[in-house]
């Protein structure tokens, strides 16, 4: 989602709208935490990711603009800056539980991928003097054979 110079500008929620815009992404994380803990996320974790994507971005850009106008948080009433604080903790326990999570299920994923692999080396069979230039040593290979690469082909 990237948003061109001719786009208007977002309007920087603020008081209830920022609480509801915290609150949205807390959920969709706390969802996503959900299917990640299920092993059922392969389908719904792509909708998911797609609307966390987006909350993300608006978040981040709300944040930045709020920085730049601090103004505007001094103008919102004490019950709600209170109700930020909360649900800014609570967001930042499930981005922390989240990730924790996401970083369980990359690691698992590159451990499988990486026994498969190594299993796979080792039950393909290999010619008599094979390395890696099929069955044949390098001064066996043609110089003037084009399938194989170019070091390959440079006589020594």
């Amino acid at each position: 989602m990237t948003q061109t110079h001719d786009a208007a500008p977002m309007p920087i929620p603020t008081g209830n709208g920022l609480l509801d815009l915290m609150t949205e992404l807390d959920h969709v994380l706390r969802a996503e935490e959900a299917l990640l803990t299920q092993s059922r996320h392969q389908v719904q974790h792509k909708d998911l990711l797609a609307q966390k994507q987006q909350l993300v971005v608006r978040y981040t850009q709300t944040i930045r603009a709020l920085a730049q106008e601090p103004e505007r948080l001094r103008e919102m009433s004490d019950s709600q800056r209170n109700a930020l604080r909360q649900i800014g903790q609570r967001l930042e326990e499930t981005t922390t539980r989240n990730m924790k999570l996401l970083k369980r299920e990359i690691s698992t994923s590159d451990f499988l991928l990486r026994t498969v692999v190594d299993t796979l080396r080792q039950q393909q069979p290999r010619a008599p003097g094979s390395g890696g230039y099929g069955g044949q040593s390098p001064a066996h290979i043609d110089s003037h054979d084009t399938t194989q690469p170019m070091l390959v082909r440079k006589k020594i």
